[in-house]
Formats: C-alpha cells, sequence, structure tokens
C-alpha cells in the first residue's frame, strides 16, 4: 500500500494464504518501490515516539527503532490518534464472537509490531487468532531478521524453521509473507469469505487539493517521489464509501479522524485530557487539519444490524431549534475576497495580535500593525505595518521590545482609541498575565492579569460614566487547565472576577466573545478542556447596581442555521468582523476539522439583538456567504489569522498559516481585503516597510564608542554552516540559526522538566537580592533548594539562576549534561555542522535563568550558547576592551554593570567600548570567541539554554583542573608573575625613579602587544 499507511483485513474463516506469488506473471516491481518502502522508517521513528510517551510497557517498537527520536507534540498527537484508530478496529474485530478462527492481515505493514502488542497484552482475546503481516519483499525480509534476533519477539511467535513459498516467517499465530502489494489475489478470495472486516487509514481532501494543507501534504509526497494515486480519484468519503460498495462490500462506515477524535464512544473525555498531562500542546488547529485529512473506514461483507453510532459529546453539540430549522441553504450576500502579494518571505507570522495606530504627522490614514506571534524563527515581540504605500508610522505607538515575544494574546482597541495588549503564551506551559496599555506616548504597563492566560477573548465595553472598560472571557492558564472566570478591567480599578447569574457557559477557550452594544454581546463556539469544539452560543450582558457593574448574565441562543452550514457552525480559532447587522465568522475550524470553501466565513443576525430582557433565549440565524476569490490567487489558510474591520465594508485579513504535520509549513504569502461586491475595496493597501524587527547589529545608540559604526553580529542561516572551523578561526561572535540540536526547544517546559528531572533532585542556585547579580559584589548568595522548588520561584518571577555543575563531584568533574541530568539530555544533541565542538568537547551546563541579569565576564574557552526556552539580550565586547571595562588584574569577571539594575532594555554606556548587541531566540546558537566579554539578560520570565564549552586552541591552556573553563591561558599566568618579579626588581630605588622605568617598560609592552593586534572589529 502506497505510503505505508495502515491498511487491515480481518476474516473469520479458515482462509489462509497458500500461494502468493511475489508477483503475478510479466508483473515488475514498482520504480519507486523502495522510496515507498523509505516512507515506512519515517513513520515508524513517530509511532516509537508515540510508545515512548504514551504507551505502558511492554515497548515492542522499540526493536524496530535502534535510535529513537522524540517528535514534536503536533506528530506524537497524530500517530498516537492514527495509532488508536487501528486498534479500535482490530479490537472490535477480536471481541466479536466467532467460532471460527480469526485471521489478521496487515498490508503494507512495514515494521509494525501490531502483532506482537495484541498477543502480549491480549492473549485471552488472541487465542485463535493468526496475524499475517504483508509488504514488498526486501523490508519483509529484514523485518523477519529483526525478530529472529529478538528473543522477546522469537518467544511471542516461536516460528518454524521451515517457511512455505514466499512465506518469509510462518508459525501457529504469525506469518510474514513478501509480495509486491498490487498484487493481492488472496484479498479478493477473502473480500468473498463469509464474514471479513476490512480497515482503512488514508490520506482525503476535504476541502479539495488547493487547500494549504492539502497542497502541503501532497506536494510533500511528491517530492518523495511517492505521490499519493488515489486521492484525487477518491477524494471524500461519499467517493471512497461508494468504492467500496461497488467492490461488493455490504456495509461501509467512514468517518474523519478529527470527527473520531471527539466521538465519545471512541474516546471519553478523561482519555483526552490525560494526553495534556503527559505533554503540553496548543497546536490544536494543525491537529485538527492533520486528522481531517485522514479518514478510517472499516467495510463489512457479512450484513449486519445497524450499531449506534457514538457520535460526537452531546455536551458540544449545538442547540440547534429543530423547529426553525431552514430548508434554505442561500447565502447572505457575496464578498470579494482580493489577495495582495507580500515582497517574498516578508510578512509571514500566526497567532499574533493586530492593532490600530495613527500615523505620523500631516497623514490622515490609519495604518495597522501586526504584533507577536509565530514566525519562521519562532515567537517574536516584532511587528509588521500595513498601510498605504507613503505611511509613515511613529514608532512611539509601536508595541516596544520590552513586551517581551509571545503568542496567542489579544490586542483591543478600547472605546476612547487606546488598545489594550493582554497575556499571550510562550510554550503551551508559560502563560503570560503582563499587560501593557496604549498611550500618547507610548505603552505603560498595567494590572497584571490575576492568572496567566491566553487563548482568551477580549472585548472593549463602556462602563458607566463613559469609562472604557475591557471584558475577558475563557482561555487557558496552562497546557491542561481551562479558565471560567469572567474578569472586567478598568484603569483605575484593574481586574476583577465578576460573579454569574443564572446559567454559566462550559469553561472554553479559542472563543469568540464580541460585544454588539455597551453592555452585552455574544460568545460563540471554542473548545473546551478536552479539546472538543463546542458548538453553541449565549448571550452575554451587564448586571447593575448603583450605577455599577455587579455581575453578567449568560442565556442561550437557539440556532437557525441552513443545513450546510450547520457541521461548521461551531468553530475554534476563528475570527471575527462586525458588519451592519450582523457578525461574521471567518475560518477557524469547525467540529468536522477542516472547514469546507462554501462555509468559511458564515454570517450570524444580530439585527434583533439588545441588551433588554437578557434571561430570554434569542434565537441567532446562521448562513453562508458567498465569497468570491480570484481564479489565480492562493486559496487562504484561515487558521492563525488576524482580522481587523476597515472602513465597515472591508476586512484586513493577515497572517495565517500552520506546521502541516510532517510534511511542511505553509504561511500565507500575503494578505487578502474581504470586501463587500457592492462597495468595491480600495486595493493599495500594501506591507509597509517599517518592520520592528529586533536589530541584529548594535542598537546601543546611546553607547559613546570611539568607533562610528558598530558591528553588525552575522547570523548565519542554516545550511551554510559548513566550514564551522573557519568560522572558529575568525575569532568573531556569530548566530547560527536553523541548527538541530534536539526536541528540546519544545519539550523543556517547566511540567517536563518537573515530571523527568523530578521535583526532589537537589540543585545549588544562585539566589540575587535583585535582578543583577555582579560576582565582584557578591550581591547573591549559593542556596541548596529542590529543582521543583526553584522552577516555581524561577517561574513566578524569583531572582535565580542555576549554572549546573557536576552531579557526582563538583568540585573535580566539569558538567556534562548527559551524566548530570541524564533523564533529558537525550532530547539535546550537537548537529552535525558543529562536529569541532564535539571533537574538542570540555563541558556542557544547564542554566535556567529567572528574572536576574548575569554579571560581565569572559570565558577562556570557546562556546555554543544554545538557546532552547525564551528569549535574552546579550552585549559582547571583544577582548581589546577589557581594559576598559574594570576587569581586576588576574579575574574573569568585572566590576561594571552593563544592565542598569538589571533591566534589559537600559544599557550603560561604557566610553571607549565597542559592543556589540545578540537578541538570541529559541533555537538560536551564538558562538562565543575566548576571551569576548559578554553578558546576558532575559527578556522572557525564564531562559533555558545549554552551553557546550570547547578547545578551539591546541596549545596554551593552564595545567591542572579547569571546572568552568574559565581559568587564564598559561602565558598570561606566567606573565602576571613575572611581572610581579620585575616590580620587586625596584625596590630600594627612588619612587620616582621606580616609577619612571616601570611606565617605560609598560610602553615597551604595549608596543609589543601592538603586533598582536588584530584589525579593529
Amino acid at each position: 500500500m502506497a505510503n505505508h499507511d495502515e491498511i487491515s483485513a480481518m476474516a473469520s474463516s479458515n482462509l489462509l494464504p497458500s500461494d502468493s506469488s511475489s508477483s503475478a506473471p510479466g508483473m515488475k516491481l514498482e520504480k519507486n518501490a523502495g522510496l515507498i518502502m523509505a516512507t515506512n522508517n519515517s513513520s515508524i521513528v513517530s509511532k516509537r515516539s508515540v510508545e515512548r510517551l504514551y504507551y505502558p510497557k511492554p515497548h515492542f517498537f522499540q526493536y524496530f527503532v535502534r535510535k529513537p527520536q522524540r517528535r514534536s507534540p503536533t506528530i506524537n498527537r497524530g500517530y498516537w490518534l492514527r495509532m488508536q484508530a487501528i486498534d479500535s478496529v482490530v479490537k472490535a474485530f477480536l471481541q466479536r464472537q466467532s467460532t471460527q478462527r480469526k485471521v489478521v492481515i496487515n498490508l503494507g505493514c512495514g515494521y509494525d509490531p501490531l502483532p506482537f502488542q495484541w498477543l502480549a497484552r491480549e492473549p485471552g482475546l488472541c487465542r485463535n487468532v493468526l496475524f499475517v503481516d504483508v509488504d514488498y519483499m526486501e523490508l519483509m525480509i529484514t523485518k523477519t531478521n529483526i525478530i529472529k534476533e529478538t528473543s522477546v519477539l522469537v518467544d511471542l511467535v516461536k516460528p518454524n524453521h521451515g517457511s512455505m513459498q514466499n512465506f518469509v516467517m510462518d508459525s501457529e499465530q504469525y506469518y510474514a509473507v513478501g509480495c509486491d502489494l498490487r498484487d493481492l489475489q488472496s484479498l479478493d478470495l477473502a473480500i468473498r469469505s463469509l464474514d471479513v472486516t476490512f480497515g482503512l487509514l488514508e490520506q482525503c481532501l476535504p476541502d479539495g487539493p488547493d487547500h494549504p494543507f492539502a497542497k502541503t501534504m501532497l506536494g510533500h509526497f511528491q517530492k518523495l517521489h511517492t505521490p499519493l494515486r488515489s486521492v484525487h480519484k477518491y477524494p471524500d468519503s461519499h467517493t471512497q464509501t461508494q468504492r467500496f460498495h461497488d467492490a461488493g462490500w455490504d456495509r461501509v462506515d467512514l468517518v474523519n479522524l478529527w470527527e473520531l477524535w471527539s466521538d465519545q464512544s471512541f474516546l471519553a473525555p478523561s482519555q483526552r485530557l490525560q494526553l495534556d498531562s503527559i505533554e503540553p500542546f496548543d497546536e490544536w488547529e494543525e491537529f485538527a487539519l492533520f486528522a481531517a485529512h485522514y479518514f478510517l473506514l472499516t467495510a463489512r461483507t457479512k450484513r449486519v444490524l445497524q450499531e449506534k453510532p457514538g457520535g460526537a459529546d452531546e455536551e458540544a453539540r449545538s442547540n440547534v431549534s429543530t423547529r426553525t430549522a431552514s430548508a434554505s441553504d442561500q447565502p447572505r450576500g457575496t464578498y470579494g475576497l482580493e489577495f495582495v502579494e507580500n515582497p517574498k518571505l516578508k510578512g509571514r507570522r500566526r497567532s499574533g495580535a493586530l492593532l490600530r495606530l495613527p500615523v505620523g504627522p500631516g497623514y490622515t490614514n490609519t495604518a495597522w500593525v501586526h504584533h507577536g506571534g509565530m514566525i519562521s524563527t519562532g515567537r517574536t515581540s516584532s511587528s509588521d505595518v500595513y498601510g498605504l504605500p507613503k505611511t509613515r508610522v511613529d514608532r512611539a505607538h509601536l508595541p516596544p521590545q520590552r513586551i517581551s515575544a509571545r503568542q496567542c494574546h489579544t490586542i483591543t482597541r478600547l472605546i476612547n482609541g487606546y488598545s489594550i495588549l493582554i497575556g499571550g503564551r510562550t510554550s503551551p506551559s508559560a502563560a503570560m498575565q503582563d499587560c501593557y496599555l496604549q498611550t500618547e506616548t507610548g505603552w505603560d504597563s498595567v494590572q497584571d492579569l490575576p492568572t496567566p492566560r491566553f487563548r482568551h477573548s477580549a472585548t472593549a465595553v463602556m462602563l458607566p460614566n463613559s469609562i472604557p472598560g475591557l471584558l475577558v472571557f475563557g482561555g487557558k492558564s496552562a497546557s491542561n487547565q481551562v479558565e471560567h472566570d469572567v474578569l472586567l478591567w478598568d484603569r483605575a480599578t484593574g481586574w476583577r472576577t465578576l460573579p454569574v447569574f443564572g446559567s454559566r457557559p462550559q469553561p472554553r477557550f479559542g472563543t469568540i466573545c464580541v460585544a454588539l452594544g455597551d453592555d452585552f454581546g455574544v460568545i460563540s463556539g471554542g473548545m473546551r478542556a478536552d479539546g472538543v469544539v463546542l458548538q453553541d452560543s449565549w448571550r452575554w450582558t451587564f448586571v447593575y447596581r448603583d450605577r455599577s457593574v455587579l455581575a453578567i448574565a449568560f442565556a442561550p441562543c437557539s440556532l437557525k442555521i441552513d443545513p450546510g452550514a450547520k457541521l461548521f457552525f461551531g468553530r475554534f480559532g476563528a475570527s471575527y468582523s462586525l458588519a451592519p447587522g450582523q457578525l461574521l465568522l471567518i475560518g477557524g475550524i469547525a467540529s468536522s476539522g477542516c472547514i469546507q470553501n462554501a462555509y468559511e466565513v458564515l454570517s450570524l443576525d444580530v439585527s434583533n439583538f439588545t441588551g433588554a430582557d437578557a434571561r430570554n433565549e434569542l434565537e441567532l440565524h446562521v448562513s453562508k456567504v458567498d465569497v468570491r476569490r480570484g481564479s489565480n490567487d492562493p486559496k487562504p489558510m484561515l487558521v492563525g489569522n488576524s482580522v481587523v474591520d476597515r472602513a465597515g465594508t472591508e476586512v484586513l485579513i493577515v497572517g495565517g498559516g500552520a506546521v502541516c504535520f510532517s510534511f511542511g509549513t505553509y504561511w500565507n504569502p500575503g494578505f487578502y481585503i474581504l470586501y463587500e461586491s457592492t462597495a468595491p475595496a480600495c486595493l493599495d493597501w500594501a506591507l509597509v516597510d517599517c518592520s520592528t524587527d529586533p536589530p541584529l547589529q548594535n542598537s546601543l545608540s546611546h553607547v559613546k564608542s570611539q568607533q562610528d559604526q558598530q558591528t553588525a553580529v552575522e547570523r548565519i542561516p542554516s545550511g551554510t554552516v559548513a566550514d564551522f572551523l573557519g568560522l572558529v578561526k575568525q575569532s568573531q561572535p556569530r548566530i547560527l540559526e536553523g541548527l538541530d540540536f534536539g526536541p528540546c526547544r519544545t519539550l523543556w517546559t517547566k511540567e517536563y522538566l518537573s515530571r523527568k528531572v523530578g521535583t526532589d533532585r537537589q540543585v545549588v542556585v544562585h539566589e540575587a537580592d535583585g535582578r543583577s547579580m555582579n560576582f565582584q559584589r557578591k550581591d547573591f548568595t549559593y542556596v541548596t533548594k529542590s529543582f521543583g522548588v526553584f522552577l516555581d520561584e524561577a517561574y513566578n518571577g524569583g531572582h535565580q539562576y542555576l549554572r549546573s555543575i557536576s552531579a557526582s563531584d563538583p568540585s573535580k568533574k566539569v558538567a556534562n549534561l548527559d551524566l548530570d541530568f541524564p533523564e533529558i539530555a537525550q532530547d539535546f544533541g550537537l548537529p552535525p555542522e558543529l562536529r569541532l565542538a564535539a571533537d574538542t568537547y570540555h563541558s556542557s551546563p544547564l542554566r535556567i535563568t529567572g528574572d536576574v541579569a548575569m554579571w560581565l565576564h569572559v570565558d577562556i574557552m570557546a562556546n555554543m550558547l544554545c538557546q532552547i526556552q525564551g528569549s535574552k539580550r546579550l552585549i559582547l565586547f571583544p577582548p581589546a576592551d577589557m581594559v576598559q571595562l574594570d576587569f581586576p588584574p588576574g579575574s574573569t569577571t568585572s566590576n561594571l554593570e552593563i544592565f542598569k539594575d538589571g533591566d534589559p532594555n537600559d544599557i550603560v554606556p561604557i566610553a571607549g567600548t565597542h559592543p556589540h548587541e545578540v537578541i538570541l531566540r529559541p533555537g538560536d546558537v551564538l558562538f562565543i570567541p575566548p576571551l569576548w566579554a559578554h553578558t546576558a539578560a532575559p527578556l522572557q520570565k525564564v531562559s533555558i539554554a545549554v552551553n557546550v564549552f570547547f578547545r578551539n586552541l591546541t596549545k596554551g591552556y593552564a595545567a591542572g583542573k579547569d571546572v568552568y573553563g574559565n581559568r587564564d591561558l598559561e602565558a598570561y599566568e606566567n606573565g602576571r608573575r613575572d611581572v610581579e618579579k620585575i616590580t620587586r626588581a625596584f625596590d630600594g630605588i627612588p619612587p620616582d625613579l621606580a616609577h619612571a622605568y616601570l611606565l617605560r617598560l609598560a610602553h615597551e609592552l604595549q608596543s609589543k602587544a601592538e603586533r598582536y593586534a588584530p584589525s579593529r572589529v
């Protein structure tokens, strides 16, 4: 079976394949058979990743995967769902009552150990069962060789010494058959058997081949020269079902994997929730798109009574009023969708937030700023600006860099015209609670949220006395914690939790909450804690007492939904736009997963919405909107977008994209303008060239340097780090981008580290009094505490710093991640490009930094700083600047404080120096040459990195132990002793003469030093 998708035929009969020839006469092996078999390698590694995380022992994929890898959370969850789907079909078949022997045939089995899993875990069910693995002969020979070499597997199947023709292995309960998968005569015979169940897990195209996910998936297999063929002939549930009926199957059931995920008869809510406790997860749109593009089909030859399907969870179903359901499916209005292409690779951003800005003096237009979110290099604090080509933006109104990188936050325009930024997250387990208000002079910090929150909804409201307010509903405070509180904010009072009168909507995140008046509005859809899309809508209204908001009241809405729109009404991660009399729902995912093109934009008639009589049920009419896109324009990926109204008749849709499982990442190549066809859009808008990405060169404009121009720290993209030795010899700091140093980037969350390392593990940490540490002043103490307590304090803003030391003998041995933290060491590894560092390795301390800045220091050994979680700002100085940086003689730490009071945005100017600035983001690797003084301050609450020290010199290091890699070179240590001898030689000489001679010697030494001076950096 092409691409090794899971496919199983299960027969209750005495039929056994007795003459499965390798191929029919004259049939040649497919040209790409080897490539098809190769797709098994990636698949089996992913399944092993799932097994290690989610499956209890005994494990069987381990015998077929020698070098396990930790896959991304989306891939892990996707493969877990695929494996559960196949297991459900096998289990249902094995549990069926039958007096005949059962045969489970796994076609295109690859290295899947399904027979061994069932024989080991359910020996009772498998007592009269034969498992048959079928795949290409070459692959099956390799598989059976592994089986023969593994005693655990041999003991389960007890293979015979002799085998029938083309049976690579046979035993009482297991056959391994090698054949060309296009020649399955035995399958045809099996279908004609009395009772056969056929299970098929395959790709599908729910919205056609031009959907961005489908396009990426198809392109992936095309690049592998293993194109998906049948998916074009049988793209959807209807054609696949008809395909099997036409082939003679009596009953055919088909469900896509996203519908299966939400089916209460397949997975209980507790099972879905348990996954979050194992691996933090928030890639819901990407997971849903993947699952919607795969289906599980089961077909039977024996007619059976129709079983009652489990269906979606009742609590998630919409409150559609059947008495008012309309037979019409006519669109409400016609809209155009205009595509505007961005400059190459620009504007690629998802899960950000939009705000509206006034432009600079002399301009009357408005600009829109797309802030934060995820870009190609990771989370960012930068912004893109959209406006007319000559738009000028007052940068004081842009979110500053001190607002740290985040995604899944909100920016809401208040009724006074200013915007407020709320929460967000870095990783799914690191929610943020800081808030910032735009003012006339810039952005001010305002009251933090009571609890961190992301994936929340926020809408502007007007409080009594025309006070601007903000209502926040839903969201998550952690990967597995959905918030139920409703929060209200105003500038004077800050945050307060509103009591709820009457019915309360189920806690949810990723919902739509919009004010339709000053004090009333609607919430719709979202996702509940166990990952099921909700399909209800509620009206909300403020309850007043004594001219102040006392509480909030909710009332469910009955829904009058046009038939075609019903499947796509309940949405998660959608955007919205208010138009006269209607609320437009745009994009997101639905209960069926992928939203079909005709229903990506829905209209909710809100013309009758009022705040009066809040307890009465109100009816919402939902209909589709006819959206017409240019025939040559790319179909938009309507997840991860940000949306804003323009002029009441136009909607600006910017950003958007997704990681399409293991197939690649798709970014919208431009932005879109949705407009009423009766009011043509202004198409002069563009991405304005005033990006606020953090500078890649020295931006310390207030540092008075003797050098006119600051030197940039060069960023070297992935794929161009071929000559790492040459880079080291240049002795210049460099930022290496896109290197793969393991899954630690996504794994090393607080929860993961706590679970893997153990909360009781004792560690020695630096505990500072304030936001900065100075080694010379010793304004910190060394404290031994449990790892769990340390993480709690660091993530809660504590001034904590962990620089790991040897777990066995810290006074004599260097820090070694493999030995000191074996539980997580496999998550990190130097890529092949940095082989030199591995070959001359010295040490690898783990660094976890809370809200505290590191002292200015130098390292004698070269090192690679691999940033894993969080971002940090580093200031570096070339070796020649050391004399200006107040390093005491013989010391590798300075008396100076570069970050004033530990503030990463307040740099102290040092005259006569040549500072270099680096913004180090997750996934970046900073090469720091020897003797480059540097200091660092986190830009987020917690920074996690691994520092790999290595010897780049062939000689010259000081003899003896160097546990921390900071002992000065032997020549310098000897030179200091020589200086002391020279000085003592002038004892007894008159002071004025001694002074003069020593200055002459110093001048002579300085002259000789200039011979070694490098060209100015």
